[in-house]
């Protein structure tokens, strides 16, 4: 069966600061206004299905984009496996490859919903990179968005995958959660399949994991596809003392005499 084209995007112009006004937060007033005028960028509808964020532009490829609103999945392919994540609003993506890249990838894009990009081109980022108070509110986004990566390879690791869902689905709660009297309601429809994307599990296996979850009362599937999450599950994830051996690796220096 073919995927589907990938969606056709629309295009409006705004400031990066007008989208994203938290970005301005640590500006001196008097440069506010003339940085509004310098941050024009694309800010582009993404309908639901695939797109290509190189072809998101209206001509010259952007140098990344960045999450304003809704939900992007990237399925990132290596050998027969692949990967999914999760990107939400402030997330930040490039959209050229490494160029020092020896593992062979192939990365693919999916809007989810309705969601909305702000572009980044070579021109707005020379004004964010001279820009200190710009800059360092991206280097904290990017910074939190690398501790979520993190978080999530240490997801990957546990050993059971009942364990990994209920881990990935607070994670999911802490961007898109809402608390209601009932629980935590993660408003995302996602199916089996890609959450054993994320958490490295067959779909067989997510399907029973869910269901002993559902049997605890930790998660629960309500019927308009949402979830809703038991605090009482958190118990399970609380993590023991640091108390392994620390890690057995060193840089050794290049050149050295061969053993």
């Amino acid at each position: 069966m073919m995927s589907p084209a990938p969606s056709r995007p629309s295009l409006q112009r705004a400031s990066l600061l007008d989208l994203e006004p938290d970005l301005a937060q640590d500006l001196a007033p008097e440069l506010h206004e003339a940085l509004r005028r310098q941050t024009l960028v694309p800010s582009v509808a993404l309908r639901p299905g695939l797109f290509d964020p190189e072809a998101l532009g209206d001509g010259a490829v952007p140098r990344g984009f960045l999450v304003l609103h809704g939900m992007v999945v990237r399925d990132v392919r290596i050998a027969g496996g692949v990967a999914s994540d999760l990107l939400g609003p402030g997330d930040i993506l490039s959209v050229a490859e490494p160029e020092d890249v020896l593992v062979p990838v192939r990365t693919r894009w999916t809007s989810c919903s309705h969601a909305r990009v702000a572009l980044i081109d070579d021109g707005v980022l020379a004004v964010l990179e001279r820009t200190p108070a710009i800059a360092g509110r991206l280097l904290l986004r990017a910074a939190r968005q690398v501790g979520r990566l993190a978080v999530l390879r240490g997801v990957s690791q546990l050993p059971r995958v009942d364990q990994r869902l209920l881990a990935l689905f607070w994670l999911l709660a802490e961007r898109w959660g809402r608390v209601t009297p009932d629980g935590v309601v993660v408003p995302i429809a996602v199916t089996h399949e890609t959450l054993g994307r994320m958490v490295g599990a067959r779909r067989p296996t997510v399907s029973l994991a869910l269901k002993e979850l559902a049997r605890e009362g930790s998660i629960a599937r309500r019927r308009d596809g949402s979830w809703i999450l038991d605090r009482s599950g958190l118990d399970r994830l609380e993590p023991p003392e640091m108390d392994m051996a620390p890690p057995d690796a060193a840089l050794l220096p290049l050149g050295g005499a061969a053993a």
